[in-house]
């Protein structure tokens, strides 16, 4: 636990650096302001009033502008390039493999989408064959009733002829 603190806290640190160094470098400059202030009025009356005639500038005022030399510059950017920290490098991290994932997702669903497409395809298929075959037993049906019914009528036919006959010989109710 003890080593997960310090490791987070130096990567505060590196993190916050460039920030850090300024803010020391300012502190500096107001410190070295603040003593030479300190300085000018420790000096005795004689010597202050000597050096005040002496000194012209003594009423300007001065605007501290700082510039970090090249080489500064380049071994910060060293420093910042072999360690961006953990948690940039596991935003990293997460960040590739969530692209990998939604192209992986993608390519799944464009699989999926192609069986889709495939399996509608053979359902209406298969739904015209079947309709093929539905309507090939609705014709064989109506070829079977006409048949039946020219079946029954022509016998019907045969029981009135063959009744008609009996009749014609005496029999009662027609043949037997």
């Amino acid at each position: 636990m003890l080593i997960a603190i310090m490791g987070d806290s130096y990567e505060r640190v590196l993190m916050n650096s460039n920030l850090a160094e300024s803010k020391e470098k300012i502190s500096m400059i107001f410190e070295t302001i603040v003593m030479k202030r300190a300085a000018k009025s420790m000096r005795c009356r004689k010597r202050k009033n000597a050096y005040a005639a002496n000194d012209s500038d003594s009423g300007k005022k001065f605007l501290f502008h700082i510039n970090q030399s090249a080489s500064g510059d380049e071994q910060s950017s060293k420093r910042s390039h072999e360690w961006e920290g953990r948690l940039n490098a596991f935003k990293k991290h997460v960040t590739n493999e969530v692209n990998i994932l939604k192209k992986e997702i993608i390519n799944e669903k464009h699989v999926i989408q192609n069986r889709l497409i495939y399996q509608e395809n053979e359902i209406e298929r298969v739904q015209e064959k079947l309709q093929g075959e539905l309507n090939k037993q609705r014709e064989s049906m109506q070829n079977l009733n006409q048949k039946l019914d020219k079946i029954v009528d022509l016998v019907a036919m045969a029981q009135q002829h063959k009744s008609g006959l009996g009749t014609k010989m005496g029999l009662p109710g027609g043949a037997n």
